[in-house]
């Protein structure tokens, strides 16, 4: 759709006359304001994207070749062979020119329909066909998905849209294209911190007898800091960034300025060859006055690098008339000692100087890591920390995610992406949105043991919730909050005690639990499942015109397999065999999988396949592997637009089910599945004990 139709719908002057306009004006009120109401925003869909053939972002469907030819994804040339000669018996063309012209009347055009339709069938059989018979096409199918193959002939009629949804989707998308921009060249990021003190809650007031405590505790605030970066400018070969700092505590304030140019050098520079070089400016810095820096950072091997730099700095001076300026020098370097471990030593002279050294290691996936850090620093202090942190599926943590992780064979990488850097950037980007668990344990000169236990709660994709407790042997208890949005960070450290107080450890670690579990089953969690449910209904209700369209294409397919299907069942009923009854795909009744459930917004949730399946019955039994069986030959996904497994257990899980009532021997049986589980019939746990007697 143009820009001069999404206008033309959204309301802007046109032609028509003032007659036409009054006189529909009214016809058509009640529908803008339904269409009003179905204005999802879609930045909400990121958190329920799933693997639905027909998506709310209109993405291109990506059907199931083997499911197209009713084999496993581990079938042989020569299998894959069978089924294609199997389903071109009733599927071709030919086969059904002597049927259209015995029943149809000269000029009705149902021929012409019936052999488009068989025509349209028999071309997405051949297409399957010769791309799984193809190894290299097949290996391409295997490791890109359908995708990868760009093949034509599977696009499905794009939807109409409101014009309120294209106002919106346009201004969002507009705005969004803009703000990544911004991120890309400016790389904004502030954090605001908030310190509270409630030493004299736990300190004081807690420790008195009830009948002695004077007043009410006295609860300030101690600290208030505020930093901010930004890349002023930002070319192939020069990045220009500002930072800021102010900081109050206790009544004294502080600020720090500091300015940054890195330049990268090619590998034609003199004696120093590819490399960056960093200038620093600062101004406060650590308590200092103006400084000047400069530090050259350089490739040394494959798995060495290092920086060298020299910084200048005025002190404070003694006397009011002079000037102290301190020069001061670091060095280092980055070693490389496994695949998956790395170490650093840095050495730095006068300003903040010691010795430093850090290992750390980071599992394939990223979900794990471990660091050792420890310092030496100019006046013998000495300091070492041990951190790990890891990720977890704790659905408290995860609110969006599904309670088990889709399999290997659902991350599909285009063609013109390197699978390896697919599979890596993929991994790093999942563990990024997954909550995560963290504990650290340190000791120095002058605190004998530390201990932190901090968590990380996902909410979306910018925004999520951190929490931390502390214990230090010296310092006491703390607790620090958090909550980060995109670039934004705001901090809530909390001094709970300066003593080692069970009292306020307890409470620092039940209190913000209680309260966030509280405010999520209470408010959160109601509002999203309105959200989702909203967005399931309004999913169906785009999907309409889309759905009627599958569903007219697999009745199409079914009417072709007709003849055939009364056939098989007539021979196998001849002889007590395998009898398709009845069966149903789709979302089926809990309690009563043989009706049907009631229509939504998009349409039936289920389908009769009883036709297909009796198709498919050789040597008096039936075999469906696992996989997509909405695209098996006469069906289609009836449940698209509702939500799977990716609403995070907010509502009942979606899920495909097949329904089948069939008789052997004659005996009546039923089954229901799940297409992740596959069909073998017959068998005789499917017995129905009513009908048996």
């Amino acid at each position: 759709m143009s820009f001069r139709q999404m206008y033309a719908e959204s309301g802007f002057p046109s032609h028509t006359t003032e007659g036409s306009v009054t006189a529909a004006g009214g016809l058509d009120q009640e529908e803008k304001d339904n269409e009003e109401d179905d204005v999802i925003d879609p930045s909400f869909l990121s958190n329920f994207d799933d693997n639905e053939s027909i998506d709310y972002g209109g993405d291109e469907p990506t059907p199931d070749l083997y499911a197209v030819l009713g084999v496993a994804k581990d079938a042989s040339e020569a299998d894959i062979r069978a089924a294609y000669h199997r389903l071109s018996r009733f599927l071709h063309p030919d086969k059904h020119i002597a049927s259209v012209e015995a029943n149809s009347l000269p000029g009705d055009g149902r021929g012409s329909v019936i052999l488009a339709n068989a025509e349209a069938a028999f071309g997405r059989l051949t297409t399957a066909y010769n791309i799984l018979c193809d190894p290299h096409k097949r290996a391409i199918y295997d490791q890109y998905g359908f995708q990868g193959l760009r093949m034509q002939g599977w696009e499905l009629a794009v939807r109409d849209k409101s014009a309120p949804e294209l106002r919106l989707e346009y201004l969002l998308l507009k705005a969004k294209a803009k703000e990544e921009d911004q991120k890309r060249f400016l790389q904004a990021e502030s954090e605001f911190s908030v310190g509270i003190d409630l030493t004299d809650l736990f300190d004081r007031y807690l420790q008195d007898p009830p009948q002695e405590r004077v007043g009410l505790p006295f609860i300030y605030m101690s600290e208030v800091s505020l930093s901010q970066s930004i890349t002023v400018c930002r070319t192939l070969r020069h990045t220009v960034s500002l930072a800021g700092q102010v900081s109050a505590r206790n009544g004294i304030g502080a600020g720090t300025l500091i300015g940054i140019w890195q330049r990268r050098l090619s590998a034609k520079t003199p004696l120093v060859g590819a490399g960056n070089v960093e200038t620093l400016v600062s101004c406060g810095r650590g308590g200092r006055g103006l400084g000047v820096g400069v530090k050259l950072y350089k490739d040394l091997h494959d798995r060495l690098s290092g920086f060298v730099g020299l910084e200048v700095a005025q002190m404070r001076p003694t006397r009011s008339n002079s000037l102290a300026i301190i020069p001061g020098a670091n060095i280092g370097f980055t070693f490389q000692v496994a695949p998956r471990i790395y170490s650093r030593l840095q050495y730095a002279v006068n300003l903040s100087g010691g010795l430093s050294s850090e290992v750390w290691w980071i599992s394939e996936k990223g979900e794990r890591s471990c660091r050792l850090h420890c310092r030496l620093s100019n006046l013998g202090e000495v300091f070492l920390t041990t951190r790990f942190e890891s990720t977890v599926d704790w659905a408290w943590l995860n609110p969006f995610r599904p309670p088990s992780s889709a399999g290997p064979e659902c991350h599909k990488c285009p063609e013109w992406v390197d699978p390896a850097d697919e599979e890596e950037g993929g991994d790093l980007l999942a563990t990024q949105n997954r909550g995560r668990v963290s504990v650290s344990v340190g000791c120095n000169s002058y605190d004998l043991f530390e201990a932190r236990l901090g968590v990380n709660c996902i909410l979306s994709e910018l925004t999520r919730l951190s929490g931390e407790i502390s214990a230090s042997w010296m310092q006491g208890i703390g607790l620090k909050l958090g909550l980060h949005r995109g670039g934004q960070s705001y901090s809530l450290p909390i001094r709970l005690s300066d003593n080692r107080d069970l009292a306020a450890l307890g409470y620092g670690t039940i209190i913000p639990i209680l309260i966030f579990g509280v405010v999520r089953s209470l408010v959160y969690d109601p509002w999203m499942r309105q959200q989702i449910r909203r967005l399931q209904e309004v999913r169906r209700r785009r999907l309409r015109d889309q759905l009627q369209q599958l569903r007219g294409e697999a009745m199409a397919t079914q009417a072709l397999m007709q003849h055939a299907s009364t056939r098989v069942a007539s021979a196998e009923k001849a002889v007590k065999g395998l009898v398709i009854v009845k069966a149903l795909y789709g979302q089926l009744r809990p309690g009563n999988p043989a009706v049907p459930p009631e229509p939504d917004d998009g349409g039936p949730l289920c389908l009769d396949v009883t036709a297909p399946l009796q198709v498919a019955v050789e040597n008096h039994q039936l075999r469906l592997p696992p996989g997509r069986w909405a695209d098996l030959q006469g069906f289609y996904d009836p449940c698209a637009g509702l939500t799977t497994a990716s609403a995070g257990g907010l509502l009942p899980m979606t899920r495909r089910l097949l329904f089948v009532a069939y008789s052997f021997n004659g005996l009546h049986h039923e089954v229901v599945v799940d297409e992740t589980q596959g069909l073998a019939i017959p068998m005789a746990k499917h017995r129905v004990a009513a009908h048996a007697r």
